[in-house]
Parts: C-alpha cells; structure tokens; sequence
C-alpha cells in the first residue's frame, strides 16, 4: 500500500522569534494546533537536537509513497465495479456549472450507483469558487534515493518525508507565499 508509521520531529530555531509573528522557540508546545491528534507527542531533550534547532517535538507520523498509495486505491475502486471519467470541466459557471456538466457527463455514460466527484483543480479551484483566502505558496522539492529513517520538518520550511518501501526521501524547501 506504500503507508507506514515512522517517528517524526519537528523542530524549531531562533529564526522563529522576533517581529514576524511567530511562536518562540521556547514557547512551542502550547503553540501546536495538531498536537493533540497525533501519538506520542512529546518535546526532544536538547541532547537529541540538530544543530542550529532551539526546541523540536517528536511523534508518531504517517508517512505515504503517494504514487504506489493511489495506484493501490485505484486499482481496489476498480476491482470493486467502480468506473473512472476523466474529464475536463468549464469552469466559466463556477462550481454548480462544474457539477452539472459532471453530472450530465455521467448520465450520458450510463454510469448508475453512487457518484463521487474528485476536485483535483488545485489552484484552478479559485476559478471555481471565488475566494481570496485562497493564494499560490511557492516551495520547492526534490525526490533523492535512500529512504530516510525519520520524517522531519524544521522552521516550516524545510521538510525530510521518506516514501515507505520506494527507497526515496522526499526533501523539500523554501515557502514564499504569493509567488506560485
């Protein structure tokens, strides 16, 4: 299936202090919205830090070969009697129009039972609903060989996510918000 849980960490340097707004390094814990959802959350002693990290906290993560993961769930819809449309779809009358034509698309196939509908339009979705909560971040990845034994972020930008069982580590950098 390409899932696996792996230990992760998440750490922080001094460049989280000062005017931008964020969180000290020092002041973390209480900080983390997700730090109740995930297993064995806890803050790392100084002594297992990386260089240049003030403060870290460790937990269980769920790290996905995403390629190997969605060829799997496929392959199971489709083993399971259920069909795939690919389609382009106008986006001139928004998301209902979308739908519709979606809708109509299906009907037309004779397809019958359930229907769900896979909104993959990424930042083409702003297109389909207006709203300027919505903006490009613009980030940097790289895919290298060699599976790395834990998942990690630093800063917030800078990232470590191994791909279970594809012996690949996906690396990951840089966060500039309005320049995608």
């Amino acid at each position: 299936m390409g899932c696996r849980d792996i230990q992760g960490m998440d750490g922080y340097g001094e460049e989280r202090g000062g005017d931008r707004g964020w969180i000290r390094a020092s002041e973390i814990n209480p900080h983390l919205w997700w730090r109740s959802i995930v297993e064995n959350f806890n803050s790392l002693p100084a002594t297992q830090l990386p260089k240049g990290i003030q403060a870290a906290v460790g937990f269980t993560a769920i790290c996905i070969d995403v390629p190997r993961h969605l060829k799997y769930l496929l392959s199971s819809f489709l083993t399971r009697g259920g069909k795939l449309v690919k389609a382009r779809l106008p986006t001139d009358k928004g998301l209902v129009g979308a739908l519709r034509s979606a809708a109509s698309l299906v009907r037309s196939q004779e397809l019958h039972g359930g229907l769900i509908f896979v909104n993959a339009s990424g930042l083409g979705a702003k297109e389909l609903v207006p709203d300027d909560a919505m903006f490009p971040v613009r980030g940097q990845t790289v895919l290298v060989k060699g599976e790395a034994k834990y998942a990690k972020t630093m800063n917030e930008n800078r990232y470590v996510i191994p791909r279970p069982g594809s012996g690949t580590t996906i690396l990951g950098g840089t966060r500039e918000v309005g320049n995608g």
